[in-house]
């Protein structure tokens, strides 16, 4: 993440309006609230929108193998987990659905408002 922050203020830093300002005598506390931080706003949100929802998936997957969480913190993980072992059983195949349900519904949930965030703070869309 701080490798692609970086990335893009080299980019930002070294566009035209930014050089002008600088010619002008603007000072960099300036420059960095005026020009750089309202494209990296929406940059961060998508970034961690993202980041959220891929952390709890690799908990899942941690727990899910068995080298998570223990048994006994709830969690996805032990949820998924523990409908996977009752999936033996036709009459209770359906308990690995509501975890799976809420899973997808939590990671699609942010990746939506992370977008929709993102889209809000970019100013490239604001007319």
């Amino acid at each position: 993440m701080a490798r692609f922050i970086r990335n893009q203020i080299v980019i930002i830093r070294d566009r035209d309006y930014n050089l002008a300002s600088r010619c002008l005598g603007t000072t960099t506390g300036r420059i960095v609230t005026k020009n750089l931080l309202p494209y990296l706003v929406s940059v961060i949100a998508l970034r961690m929108s993202l980041a959220v929802p891929s952390a709890i998936g690799n908990e899942v997957f941690v727990t899910y193998i068995g080298i998570g969480l223990p048994t006994d913190i709830p969690s996805l993980g032990n949820l998924v987990q523990a409908g996977r072992l009752l999936m033996s059983q036709p009459s209770l195949r359906y308990q690995l659905l509501f975890p799976t349900a809420v899973l997808a519904a939590i990671t699609i949930s942010l990746y939506v408002v992370g977008n929709a965030f993102a889209d809000a703070a970019d100013p490239k869309n604001h007319v």
